[in-house]
């Protein structure tokens, strides 16, 4: 549907998508990950069935999706720098070079485009994990989890494990835009272009003996 709106150009639909397909995903995401996140600091019920169980025991049903605002604060401009990024290169490497990118311009591209979103979004990954498994936190808002834990660690705490966020999701995105580039290309390598009928000089197609 995105792509037949030709007043947005193709990175605004990708873009769109890509908020689209965060936001969609995050019903799936977010009691994933609080699950996940309390069983590895120790504060889940044994295993992840026991664990949903108790949350839902403690918060009812909608306990589970606690820490969906921060989770979105994250995935969507996540999703936006990357897919940005990404068409960036992919428009230079085009114009200097007059063929489309090869694999280790594909990966490198990716790459970059994983490093530097997880990066600039490791403030909302360090917030959503204080509130999924700190009770102290689990009823602020974003902001006033942002600032407490920059007065009492300063604000360094925010940027807490950067660098293995950056670690895990680079190599993952280089080789997940490769792949994705290069099927994308033979899709459209092999893809007939069939050509359009002939008109006459008054607009309508010649028809065939």
């Amino acid at each position: 549907m995105l792509s037949k709106a030709r007043y947005l150009i193709p990175a605004q639909v990708q873009v769109l998508s890509g908020v689209a397909g965060a936001t969609a995903a995050c019903i799936v995401v977010v009691p994933r990950e609080l699950i996940r996140k309390q069983m590895q600091v120790g504060s889940a019920d044994g295993t992840m069935w026991l664990t949903a169980k108790s949350i839902v025991r403690k918060r009812g049903g909608l306990g589970l999706f606690q820490g969906w605002q921060e989770t979105l604060s994250r995935e969507i401009p996540f999703f936006v720098i990357n897919f940005f990024i990404v068409d960036l290169l992919k428009e230079k490497l085009e114009m200097k070079t007059g063929r489309q990118p090869n694999t280790q311009e594909l990966f490198c591209s990716g790459a970059l485009a994983g490093a530097v979103a997880a990066a600039v979004t490791t403030p909302f990954d360090v917030i959503q994990t204080v509130k999924m498994t700190n009770e102290a936190y689990a009823g602020r808002s974003a902001l006033a989890t942002a600032v407490a834990l920059s007065t009492q660690r300063g604000p360094k705490a925010l940027f807490t494990g950067a660098k293995l966020r950056i670690a895990a999701v680079a190599p993952l995105h280089a080789v997940w835009w490769m792949v994705y580039e290069l099927c994308l290309q033979a899709a459209n390598y092999r893809t007939p272009v069939y050509p359009s009928e002939p008109q006459d000089s008054s607009g309508t197609t010649e028809g065939r003996a």
